[in-house]
């Protein structure tokens, strides 16, 4: 042939109504198969038999709109105008697939023409889908979607006699989100039809528009699914309807590339672009894609170039951003009308045929037009999956299923943990996890001590040992992000792999576990579509760090959470989602709990009935559990089998109870009749009885240890520590009457989470709500502590997080302990006092130093919240002041006490001062000794007669002389902590130190104070109280008053050393005590608080205990 004849053939094979991209796929032999079938005289050359199929398939396709346009004009329907020729393709395309072996396929689309492949392609029948446009629905019609977002799933026969599955996802409005569940799908039955290696009997097959084929990321992320070993499917067809639009945007303006279809070439696809309006060829191309995926099992692009007759919607005007193209629509021939044309021009029919094939079309949609009016639909109709021999969504509606056991068998656990701790002979793995696999084997062996991870495969075996499919999949999820799970083990000389779980024997179910691709959208879709297969498997979806399930929001929102209640859509899928504070950042702390609770459905103020209680997790749209206990979680995942209805579980674990040596389990926890415990009651038993106990602390999930362990270290034996491990549906028939079990204690809601994070609003109501119906606690809403409002949710800074830390544990244990331990003592008035916060971070104390400034303000501010609360709380039995304690380290200390009383007064209640100085050029004496003699040696080298010590002792007595006179505190704290490591030291000796104290005590008389006797110092080994037995005598003589203290920082030192502190003032012949209370006139100091006397204090009964202690 000559070159210009080379040419004009070549201009014809692939610049006619077919385009074809092939040349960059790297493999000979795909390249030369597809040459071979276009590069001849006619790649196509159909019989009129075949003809005929087309035609009346292209008529069905063209006459379905018109109908649906004729009977409702007003409503929205996405139709297929413009590309009618997909409908033809599509039933080609299935047609060779089955007669290639296929027996399923699952499909997945946009709302474009949805109507009509559900019509023609899957048929279903009309008359179903007309009632659906009447809206006369009944109680199986999903709830809460339009029509053209439901998924269907039918049988019908091909031409060639042999009967395909068809099933068509349901999906939202957001494009393309369902293109990874049709994946997920298509896997899990090639799985259960034991087709995992050839890919023959199932198959994908999905629509994508234009513009959003090539702007949605989830498209990529689906596609580089496509080779990997536990996720290809052995291929996918895509057709492109390229109506050259986005809704309103050119292509110019939604994409980069010259065509939408050019992504599909990082995979190596094979591209057909086709013209719409031949339907022939479009008839062709999808023949041809299905050959190919049968040959090379690879995803296959068909880019089906054609337009959009109407606007997005039928309703919407299309000219008003394209009037040109809109404009040449108008005149643009349908498909059916070029079609026509060419086959009554080649005398292949006739007009008259035609016309009354289109007639007799129409007849029966008239047919169905009036069947739809007494048309009665089953929810089988409008299920994705079907579960054969699994109860319907009315039968589950209708009937209240009982709760069972989900304890495995000793010995099944035993021969488990044996198989999961060895490996084969001659199977080198390393050394560290060898010894892991051991310890593993031992706790099982000896039925104790059992951590996460063992209970985590006890449940997976036990389960595949019950024929029941487990998959497990996610971000490195074989090893475990944190090196817990070791479920594939690699031998260190050749890199070969054991699966231990796959080698319980040959009567087990399949384990998979894989690690995934970067992607989160991608394949949490694809595990929601493996989960919709069958009941009979376990699919679990782990993040690799908990926040990073927020790239997948859509399956969350749109599938997870809501399927069931738009589409009845039901999957038991697990979503396991790392979560807890340890201050590594936002994204590795938090896996946003509180975002998975504003989804669930069940109502915050009605107490459920009890047969609605019994049925919880029936009518609930998914369940979220923050399980603390291995014995737990292995429960919880067997119970997602165990039960006759399917619930998606979102699941949170802590990381650092992978490993907590109190976060174990027994393995007499695990079997027979033992369950998941929804809710865990205080376990303690050496605590006072309930009667006693003063606050009942609620929480989920790793802050329970933290609250665990500061309650041991401080000897609390008052507050009661409960665990929610399901927040939902939430467990009112336990926690309500375990409320009443503490009648006299606050209830409070613990969480390491910010205000505006983690359950809290979720569960404050729930707990208010559950109170209602207690004897006890009605009308009481619990108490919040945790971390203030943050827009980050968690902190990168291990000084920020162990501050916040902190603070709940103060929030919850100690200012409360403190006030409690002062009524036991039958305290009439106990003053509540914080130190200010300081405002440079050198003045930290060490131990401090691991705090940041932010953090210690942020205490501040919680200690005057729960002290307010603790006052209005306890009225009846004490008489509570919430006071604060000054500092002085440089003037701006006293410009930021100022601010924070502005700030505070008179609404937040500082109802008073204790005047003191904890630091002396900028050092704190009051730490240790070392820190006290260096804060003494730095005035060594100053100039002046006096010494270092008695410069010291005047910078120390001038800087609370300023304080006195700038705020005039009620009460002057240990005045005399400057001898704090030198007690026998006479100020005396020193005539101008002697001149200040004289000063100072004779300016805090003058206007009012008091002065603490604060026992403090006993615990300091001083022989008295602060202050000495000079300066005692000084304001004695002064006309001074004190008032007793004991300086606690927690409830062991609460009236500690009071004997002692007797018998000092008994020594100085003190005739009088005061003490601070409420009033309505100001003080000297502007505080509405006053200095009331206790005459004859040593007479008191409120000294009998205090000395009996002793005696």
């Amino acid at each position: 042939m000559k070159l210009r004849d080379i040419i004009k053939v070549l201009k014809r094979i692939y610049c006619g109504a077919v385009g074809i991209q092939y040349v960059h796929i790297p493999d000979k032999e795909q390249c030369d198969w597809i040459r071979a079938r276009v590069e001849t005289p006619k790649p196509w050359n159909y019989t009129v038999e075949e003809k005929r199929m087309i035609l009346d398939r292209l008529i069905w396709s063209e006459s379905f709109e018109k109908f649906i346009a004729s009977k409702y004009p007003n409503e929205k329907r996405f139709g297929l105008e413009g590309c009618e020729s997909l409908i033809p393709g599509m039933k080609a395309l299935i047609d060779r697939s089955v007669d290639n072996g296929v027996k399923h396929i699952t499909m997945g689309m946009p709302h474009r023409g949805r109507l009509n492949v559900l019509a023609n392609v899957i048929r279903k029948p009309i008359e179903a889908i007309l009632n659906e446009f009447s809206g006369d629905g009944d109680n199986n019609w999903p709830a809460g979607d339009v029509k053209y977002h439901l998924g269907a799933n039918y049988v019908r026969p091909t031409p060639s006699g042999k009967k395909v599955s068809l099933s068509l996802v349901a999906n939202p409005s957001h494009l393309e989100a369902a293109d990874p569940v049709v994946l997920g799908k298509t896997r899990a039955i090639q799985h259960f039809e034991n087709d995992e290696t050839s890919h023959t009997t199932a198959m994908g097959v999905l629509l994508h528009g234009d513009a959003a084929f090539a702007g949605q990321g989830v498209v990529y992320e689906t596609m580089g699914l496509h080779s990997l070993p536990a996720y290809g499917t052995g291929g996918t067809i895509h057709l492109i309807v390229n109506n050259q639009i986005g809704f309103t945007t050119d292509p110019r303006f939604s994409r980069s590339t010259p065509y939408p279809s050019d992504i599909a070439k990082s995979i190596d696809s094979p591209i057909f672009h086709v013209n719409g309006d031949n339907v022939e060829a479009v008839n062709f191309v999808c023949q041809l894609a299905a050959d190919y995926r049968a040959k090379f099992k690879k995803d296959v692009v068909i880019d089906i170039v054609c337009y959009r007759r109407y606007g997005h919607n039928e309703t919407d005007q299309p000219s008003f951003t394209q009037p040109r193209m809109y404009e040449a629509i108008k005149k643009q021939p349908t498909p059916l009308t070029q079609y026509t044309k060419f086959l009554v021009g080649r005398g292949t029919f006739t007009e008259k045929d035609i016309e009354e094939h289109k007639k007799w079309v129409w007849g029966m949609l008239e047919k169905a037009a009036n069947a739809a009016k007494d048309y009665v639909p089953t929810s089988k109709e409008w299920l994705s999956a079907a579960w054969t021999g699994f109860p319907s969504p009315k039968q589950l509606a209708e009937q209240t299923l009982p709760t069972r056991p989900t304890g495995s068998d000793v010995e099944t656990l035993q021969r488990i943990g044996k198989t999961i701790s060895t490996v084969p002979q001659g199977f080198t793995a390393h050394r560290n996890l060898a010894r892991i696999l051991s310890a593993r084997g031992k706790t099982v062996e000896e039925g104790t001590n059992i951590d996460w991870s063992t209970a985590e495969a006890l449940a997976f075996g036990s389960l595949a040992l019950e024929k029941i499919h487990v998959r497990l999949s996610g971000q490195d999820v074989e090893r475990g992000t944190f090196s817990q799970r070791h479920a594939v083990v690699h031998d260190q000389s050749n890199e070969q792999q054991y699966i231990p779980l796959n080698d319980l024997g040959s009567n087990q179910s399949k384990f998979v576990v894989c690690n995934s691709s970067l992607s989160e959208y991608g394949t949490l879709g694809f595990e929601l579509g493996y989960s919709l297969v069958s009941p009979d498997s376990l699919t679990i979806w782990e993040a690799q760090f908990g926040d990073f399930a927020n790239n997948a929001q859509c399956i969350i929102d749109q599938f997870i959470a809501a399927g069931e209640r738009k589409w009845l859509q039901r999957t038991g899928l697990v979503v396991n989602l790392p979560h807890g504070y340890d201050g590594q950042g936002p994204e590795h702390s938090s896996g946003r709990i509180e975002r998975f609770l504003q989804l669930c459905d069940d109502h915050p103020h009605i107490y459920p009935s009890p047969e609605k209680v019994e049925r919880q997790h029936q009518d609930c749209n998914m369940q979220v559990v923050y399980p603390t206990t291995p014995a737990n979680y292995f429960h919880v995942l067997r119970r997602q089998i165990h039960r006759d209805f399917r619930k998606p579980l979102v699941l949170f674990f802590s990381k650092s109870l992978l490993r907590h040596p109190k976060a174990r389990s027994n393995l007499d926890e695990m079997v027979g009749s033992t369950h998941f415990e929804r809710y865990i009651p205080e376990p303690v038993e050496d605590l006072v009885e309930p009667e006693q106990i003063k606050r009942h602390i609620l929480c989920t999930g790793q802050v329970y240890f933290t609250l665990l362990q500061a309650r041991e270290e401080r000897g609390i034996k008052d507050v009661a520590i409960s665990r929610v491990e399901q927040v939902s549906p939430f467990p009112y028939d336990m926690v309500t009457p375990h409320l009443d079990k503490y009648p006299n204690a606050d209830l409070l809601w613990c969480q390491e989470e910010p205000l505006n994070n983690g359950a809290w609003s979720y569960i404050g109501p729930r707990i208010y709500t559950a109170a209602s119906r207690t004897q006890h606690h009605k009308g009481k809403y619990p108490y919040y502590a945790g971390r203030e409002p943050t827009s980050s949710i968690a902190t990168g800074s291990k000084r920020v997080f162990n501050g916040a830390e902190t603070r709940e544990v103060q929030r919850c244990l100690i200012a409360i302990t403190l006030t409690l331990e002062a009524v036991s003592r039958r305290f009439r008035v106990f003053g509540l006092t914080e130190h200010v916060p300081r405002y440079r971070e050198v003045d930290l104390y060490p131990e401090e130093k691991e705090l940041s400034l932010q953090v210690l303000n942020q205490q501040f501010v919680a200690f005057l919240e729960e002290a307010a609360r603790l006052k209005e709380r306890y009225a009846s039995s004490i008489g509570i002041l919430v006071g604060l304690e000054t500092e002085y380290i440089t003037p701006r200390d006293l410009e930021e006490l100022e601010s924070i009383l502005h700030k505070h007064q008179p609404h937040s209640g500082i109802e008073y001062i204790v005047g003191s100085v904890h630091h002396v050029n900028a050092i704190p004496i009051d730490f240790d000794e070392d820190t006290y003699r260096r804060a003494v040696q730095s005035f060594s080298g100053t100039s002046g007669s006096n010494s270092g010590l008695e410069r010291f002792l005047l910078a120390y007595f001038d800087a609370q002389f300023e304080v006195m006179r700038r705020f005039k505190p009620e009460v002057i704290g240990h005045i005399d902590l400057c001898r704090l490591y030198t007690p026998d030291l006479e100020f005396v000796e020193f005539a101008e130190v002697w001149k200040r104290v004289e000063r100072n005590v004779q300016y805090a008389v003058g206007y009012g104070a008091l002065f603490e006797v604060n026992a403090a110092a006993f615990r300091k080994k001083w022989d008295t109280a602060y202050p000495g037995r000079d300066v005692a005598e000084l304001i004695i003589r002064s006309g001074g008053r004190f008032a007793l203290s004991d300086d606690s920082h927690g409830p062991h030192a609460v009236g500690l050393n009071y004997d002692r502190t007797y018998h000092y003032l008994k020594s100085l012949n003190v005739a009088e005590l005061w003490f601070l209370e409420p009033s309505e006139e100001p003080n000297a100091s502007g505080r509405k608080v006053r200095a009331v006397k206790l005459e004859n204090w040593s007479e008191d009964p409120f000294w009998a205990p205090l000395l009996a202690e002793k005696t």
